[in-house]
């Protein structure tokens, strides 16, 4: 699996607690992360202090999916969906 994630993301993330989905290849979907001290080394430079809080608990590796879910919250399907939520709460 690590060999895998290096493919797809170029690195493997040092928060990485494990693979939490896997396509239908058996390939990498997405992982869960733990919540302090994680992402790529661009932000961790970026980082103020020892434990730094990673918002980000559960990360899609596949490029695939993360490409097509980038694109839909690009076009601001994120927008609609809270606003569909705060107007119909148990949707």
């Amino acid at each position: 699996e690590r060999v895998a994630i290096q493919d797809q993301l170029g690195y493997i993330p040092t928060n990485l607690v494990k693979v939490s989905a896997t396509r239908g290849t058996g390939s990498p979907l997405a992982l869960k992360t733990y919540s302090l001290n994680g992402g790529a080394s661009r932000r961790k430079a970026k980082a103020v202090g020892v434990l730094t809080p990673f918002p980000t608990l559960y990360w899609f590796c596949c490029p695939i999916v993360g490409k097509a879910v980038a694109d839909l919250e690009r076009q601001g399907y994120v927008g609609i969906l809270e606003q569909k939520l705060m107007e119909e709460p148990r949707a």
